[in-house]
């Protein structure tokens, strides 16, 4: 499914862009099918916990962490 491909493309300590929070990292991976979520520390230091499925347009971003 898009959410496992998109899980599997994103291992913690991967970088991501979201088009409302920005950049962040991924912390850690959790759940199943549509039940798969990230969460993610972004660059206001706060750490979100997204559904994946609800999420399409989140994108794995190149290079280092930088804050």
């Amino acid at each position: 499914s898009a959410t496992e491909d998109l899980a599997s493309a994103m291992p913690p300590g991967t970088r991501v862009r979201h088009p409302e929070f920005g950049v962040g990292v991924v912390l850690r991976l959790g759940g199943r099918g549509t039940n798969r979520r990230a969460t993610i520390r972004f660059e206001d230091l706060a750490g979100r916990t997204l559904l994946l499925e609800y999420t399409p347009d989140l994108t794995v971003e190149s290079g280092e962490e930088s804050w």
